[in-house]
C-alpha cells in the first residue's frame, strides 16, 4: 500500500504542470518490445525465472518545459508476464512455465536532454492496471489456462528509468527499465499474510519507438 501511494503521488505531481502552452505539446504513436521478468521473493531449489519477450503499443503525449527539459505520458496495452524453468531433481531435463499477463500503463517520464541536445536521460512513476493474465506448459498453448483475477492486485505500481536519443523531429527511440514495487498477487485471503513471504512483482526491459506529429 505504501508504494501505490508514493507512486500515486509521484505520477500526480508529475501530471501537475503549468498551463499547456499549445506549441509545446507533442501528440504520437508509441510501440516496441518488452522484455519481462516476473521477480518471486522464494523459489524452490530446482526453479528459476526467465525473461519472456512480448509487445507493447499505444500513445504518446510530451509536453516540452524548457530546451532541456521535458515530460512524457504514455497510455500503453503492455503484454508481460515470465517464465518459471523447473529442472527436474533427478535428471530428466526441464519444464518451461509460462505466464502471460497483459496491463494498461501509464508512465510519465521526466527526460533531461543532456546539453540541450538529442540524447536524454529519463526517469519517473509509473501505474500499470492488470486486464488478464494466463498461463501454461511450454508447447501447450492451446490448453492455456486463466489466472484467478480474485488473486491478483488489480493496480501496479512502481518507477522506472531510461534513455533516449531523438531521430530528428518527430522520431524518438528510448529504452527503460520498470521496477515494479507493489507485489502483483495478493496474500492470503484468511490470513491476510504472504505464505513464507511469496511475492511476485513485475521487471520489464522495454525499447520503444514513438513518432510525434
Amino acid at each position: 500500500m505504501k508504494a501505490k501511494l508514493i507512486v500515486l503521488l509521484l505520477t500526480l505531481t508529475a501530471l501537475k504542470q503549468p498551463t499547456f502552452a499549445q506549441h509545446k505539446l507533442h501528440f504520437g504513436l508509441s510501440g516496441g518490445l518488452n522484455g519481462n521478468l516476473i521477480h518471486a521473493t522464494y523459489l524452490g531449489p530446482n526453479s528459476e525465472s526467465k525473461p519472456i519477450w512480448d509487445y507493447t503499443g499505444g500513445i504518446s503525449l510530451e509536453h516540452r518545459l524548457t530546451s532541456t527539459f521535458t515530460v512524457s505520458y504514455d497510455l500503453l496495452y503492455s503484454r508481460q508476464g515470465g517464465v518459471e524453468l523447473i529442472t527436474s531433481k533427478i535428471g530428466y531435463g526441464s519444464d518451461r512455465m509460462i505466464s502471460k499477463l497483459s496491463y494498461l500503463t501509464l508512465p510519465v517520464m521526466v527526460r533531461y536532454h543532456v546539453g540541450g541536445g538529442r540524447v536524454f536521460i529519463s526517469g519517473g512513476p509509473q501505474l500499470g492496471y492488470f486486464l488478464k493474465a494466463e498461463w501454461y506448459a511450454a508447447g501447450f498453448e492451446g490448453s492455456a489456462e486463466r489466472w484467478d483475477l480474485g488473486s491478483m492486485h488489480r493496480l501496479d505500481a512502481g518507477l522506472t528509468a531510461g534513455l533516449g536519443y531523438r531521430l530528428g523531429r518527430h522520431f524518438v527511440i528510448e529504452s527503460h527499465y520498470y521496477y515494479g514495487l507493489n507485489p502483483i498477487n495478493k496474500p492470503d485471503p484468511q490470513t491476510h499474510s504472504y505464505y513464507d513471504n511469496y511475492k511476485k512483482y513485475n521487471r520489464t526491459w522495454a525499447s520503444n519507438l514513438v513518432y510525434y506529429f
